[in-house]
């Protein structure tokens, strides 16, 4: 006999199955909603082989949509296109019972993705289908998030077998490495300069000598500025942690109000954004059309706003600094990330390697 509880949670309200069994022991089980609760019960208690089971019940009772979902509802890491991999997933093949999964079924999600087209954007009338093929590591990213949701499965239920680690990766392209020269920097920031968004400059000038992620700089407030340090606090990294951005003197003049001191900041203008949107105060300023305006009156083509981020790293590596230093500076957990500015420490090494090893042969 099946019985469903309600409990209540701090992130919400689960639903706990129990199902007893004439000696055969009890099946208990939580679920985030009550009708995935009500699927559960309904097919374990009209299978009774399935019952029998009990190492492994949920192979047969529960779809992948199922799995997927519950394992959505705990995760709480900072990489938000999960959600819309995940949702591919589930809207091809949710219907399927875990059991009935195989490598099969992953090879032949992975032939759909790689003849769809790329998709951009997040949320309900934002999608928009770009008129290009996926790229190797956007499908091994797809398979990599379902890979965790089966890995969660064999933690939670016993599942023996992920069939995502059967099937091969696809080749990767080394990245885009896409960066300014320096006449094209000066143009760029000049073109800012001369910007209706009054904070164009701003953005750009902080993406140039942080290295940070756009998203980084959009959501930063007025209360994650030190002023007096001259450092910037990131709380929500792409890697998922915190890191600090320091920053240049002409950053600051430019954040502080001119006729403010940093301790006179009113306290409800601390929890603002940097850069606000001005109809909605709370999100960031969609800042696109300007930035698209200074590429053309810089007469800068083939560069995005990401490629920012590649300059500051080449511009470190062309002053001296070494990879590690270059990774700590963008946030990269691996110095692999990093490789790809390493022919950019050329000149750097050939000098000191003339400086220090230029003697030897004379010694």
């Amino acid at each position: 006999m099946a019985s469903i509880k309600k409990i209540n949670r701090v992130k919400g309200a689960v639903y706990k199955v129990t199902i007893r069994q004439n000696g055969n022991g009890t099946i208990c089980k939580t679920f985030p909603t009550k009708k995935t609760a009500v699927e559960f019960a309904r097919t374990v208690e009209g299978d009774s082989k399935l019952q029998q089971a009990l190492g492994n019940p949920v192979t047969r009772a529960i779809t992948l949509s199922i799995l997927i979902e519950e394992y959505l509802d705990q995760y709480n890491g900072k990489d938000h296109g999960i959600y819309g991999c995940l949702s591919w997933w589930s809207n091809q093949f949710g219907n399927i019972p875990l059991n009935k999964i195989s490598v099969v079924t992953i090879r032949e999600g992975i032939k759909l993705l790689i003849n769809g087209n790329a998709i951009r954007g997040n949320g309900p009338g934002k999608i928009k289908e770009m008129n290009r093929k996926r790229s190797g590591s956007t499908v091994n990213r797809y398979k990599a998030n379902l890979s965790s949701v089966f890995e969660y499965g064999k933690e939670q239920y016993g599942l023996t077998e992920n069939p995502c680690r059967d099937v091969k990766s696809k080749p990767e392209n080394k990245g885009r490495t896409r960066f300014l020269s320096d006449d094209e920097r000066k143009a760029l920031l000049h073109s800012c300069k001369k910007s209706e968004w009054s904070k164009m400059y701003l953005l750009c000038l902080m993406a140039l000598t942080t290295g940070a992620r756009q998203s980084e700089l959009l959501h930063l407030k007025m209360q994650d500025i030190d002023f007096k340090k001259r450092i910037a606090h990131l709380h929500m990294t792409k890697n998922g942690e915190q890191r600090l951005l320091p920053l240049t003197n002409e950053v600051i003049e430019l954040i502080q109000p001119k006729n403010e001191k940093v301790v006179s900041i009113a306290k409800s203008d601390k929890t603002e954004l940097l850069f606000p949107s001005k109809k909605k105060p709370k999100q960031p300023f969609e800042f696109r059309k300007h930035w698209k305006k200074a590429l053309i009156d810089a007469d800068i083509t083939d560069f995005r706003f990401h490629d920012l981020r590649h300059s500051a790293a080449s511009f470190l590596a062309s002053h001296g600094a070494t990879l590690q230093e270059i990774a700590e500076v963008l946030g990269h957990k691996s110095i692999q990330m990093t490789m790809r500015y390493s022919h950019l420490c050329v000149d750097h090494k050939q000098n000191l390697i003339d400086r220090v090893m230029g003697g030897l042969a004379n010694g």
